[in-house]
């Protein structure tokens, strides 16, 4: 969202933007930031298991299957 709001300054400040339009757009992109970050958070205090939808994934153990079943391939 920041890129876009940097995007949304430049266009201003180069005259592609009007003023009014630009406070609007910037008003609005700080509060879907808020928005955003505070539904990042909410989703961090969440306990969440491993196999529940948005758990974070490198955050999981990547275990070894377990092959102490299959036969002997030894020779």
């Amino acid at each position: 969202m920041d890129e876009t709001l940097s995007h949304i300054a430049f266009a201003n400040e180069i005259g592609y933007l009007p003023e009014q339009l630009y406070q609007v757009l910037e008003q609005e992109g700080e509060e879907l930031t808020r928005m955003i970050n505070g539904y990042i958070s909410y989703l961090k205090k969440s306990k969440q298991g491993i196999s529940e939808p948005g758990a974070n994934y490198y955050a999981q153990e990547i275990q070894e299957p377990d092959h102490s079943d299959a036969p002997d391939q030894r020779n």
